[in-house]
């Protein structure tokens, strides 16, 4: 993110052209820097796919799939559905003022450039109760899928959240796992994740189905966490257009001072 920003002369170029174009490249690059073969497909969830596979299967040069992936039929379970990560990357890139959001918008309120607000979100995505949430739904389903009772007898016993289940705003269901578990469709991770939810008063939430997806066309246990941060970048962008149309610095609140006064003379 430095090197790309500090290599972009326009960078203090805040018009709605200028900055929506930089969003354009900067995500294109960032997906090419990462370790992996180059695809194929020219959807954004094509170009990505190859790069969250762990160990994926020989190089194909089939004209629907992804270099590196297997062909798109029906004998593959596994076989590379592009658009599976298409729609997570829209369903994920917006979610109101999520703690990043905020930090993206505080750092656009001062007329910071594209680079340096998203990587003011990404800082704050890094904190282990939102970017990394997609990492700990895969590793609790990765013990569900070996003994659903057990792994969720286990969690319930540490007195932790069940990872990927229940969310802060959405009370009964959160629509965004509905939509990403149901392309899943009769995929056998659904089995574990269903054994679950059946046995618990919570719902899935996003975490979860991005796990289930990560689990279901084995990718890496990381893959969560960047798909996660390149579909938000695509939302903080947008709401730092929204910044810098408004007025600048209008986060600045003031502080009250609580400590200990002078002593009286």
């Amino acid at each position: 993110m430095a090197f790309v920003g500090a290599a972009d002369p326009l960078r203090f170029d805040l018009s709605t052209g200028s900055v929506t174009g930089a969003a354009g490249q900067l995500i294109g690059n960032l997906i090419a820097a990462l370790p992996g073969p180059i695809a194929i497909n020219t959807t954004l969830g094509g170009r990505l796919w190859p790069k969250l596979a762990d160990n994926p299967p020989s190089r194909t040069t089939h004209p629907n799939t992804v270099a590196g992936t297997r062909p798109n039929t029906a004998a593959s379970a596994d076989a590379p559905r592009p658009e599976v990560l298409d729609a997570a990357l829209i369903l994920l890139a917006d979610h109101g003022l999520a703690v990043s959001t905020i930090a993206a918008r505080v750092a656009a309120s001062a007329r910071a450039n594209l680079y340096a607000v998203i990587s003011a979100g990404l800082g704050a995505l890094d904190g282990q109760y939102h970017g990394a949430a997609p990492t700990l739904a895969y590793e609790f389903l990765k013990r569900a899928r070996q003994d659903p009772l057990k792994a969720l007898s286990d969690q319930l016993r540490s007195g932790e959240p069940i990872p990927g289940f229940g969310h802060k705003i959405y009370q009964q269901r959160d629509p965004r796992a509905e939509v990403l578990l149901g392309m899943l469709g009769d995929h056998p991770i659904m089995e574990t994740v269903t054994a679950i939810a059946d046995r618990t008063t919570s719902f899935p939430n996003s975490d979860l189905a991005i796990a289930a997806i990560t689990h279901a066309y084995n990718f890496r246990p990381d893959a969560g966490e960047a798909l996660f941060a390149l579909a938000r970048m695509i939302g903080w962008t947008a709401h730092a257009l929204e910044e810098y149309a408004a007025p600048a610095l209008r986060f600045r609140a003031l502080g009250v001072y609580t400590g200990p006064t002078s002593p009286q003379a």
